[in-house]
């Protein structure tokens, strides 16, 4: 069954990183590493900081607040959709606690 990146609600439950992810900056880039799927993820600067929200203590919706907070000029709509797709990517990959 294909999971649509799309389909990140945005309200709900706060985002957090699942313990089983050991972070490093390697050569200025966020580098991720799953230990129990054994898999590296290189984020980009916008994927970086979305993760570093992804703490407990932030909803998504929260998440796209900081985000158009911090990027002066954003459409909203466009960062929510970014978001929900960047918090899919990371729930199919098994970044996060559910």
């Amino acid at each position: 069954m294909a999971v649509s990146l799309r389909s990140a609600p945005l309200d709900g439950a706060r985002v957090r990183r699942s313990d089983r992810v050991v972070e490093r900056v390697v050569d200025g880039e966020l580098v991720l590493y799953d230990t129990a799927r054994h898999r590296v993820h290189v984020m980009n600067p916008t994927a970086a900081w979305i993760w570093r929200l992804c703490d407990g203590g932030h909803s998504p919706a929260a998440v796209v607040s900081a985000l158009v907070s911090r990027y002066s000029g954003v459409d909203r709509a466009t960062v929510e959709a970014d978001v929900g797709e960047i918090l899919a990517r990371f729930r199919v990959e098994g970044l996060l606690d559910e």
